[in-house]
């Protein structure tokens, strides 16, 4: 196994064979207005940077890797990652697993892309 820290766009052109899987864990993009991490760095993860790591993932697929994406359930993930390209599945997590707000504790739905 071999971990990355990196940006993602560098796994595109370090020899990636058809025979890995590749997991992409970016910031999710927020599913209300309460919710603001967006990042894991000072530089942020934007729109674009959300919209360009789909391109690379797709990228990455059609040269036969195993992808996985994981992102909030929300209209622009579900766009990015669409249904007739994708599979996509959602799973319900409960909120208090992912928020230390209780008001942010109730059903939070995530997808799962692969």
């Amino acid at each position: 196994v071999d971990i990355f820290h990196s940006d993602f766009a560098a796994r595109l052109y370090t020899g990636v064979l058809p025979v890995e899987f590749i997991y992409f864990d970016a910031p999710y993009v927020p599913a209300s207005p309460s919710a603001n991490f967006t990042s894991y760095t000072s530089a942020g993860f934007t729109r674009g940077d959300q919209e360009r790591l789909a391109a690379h993932a797709l990228t990455l697929k059609r040269r036969g890797v195993r992808v996985v994406v994981t992102n909030s359930d929300v209209p622009l993930v579900r766009e990015l990652y669409p249904s007739d390209v994708w599979n996509v599945d959602r799973v319900e997590l409960r909120g208090d697993s992912v928020s230390c707000k209780r008001d942010g504790r109730g059903r939070v739905g995530e997808l799962v892309i692969t």
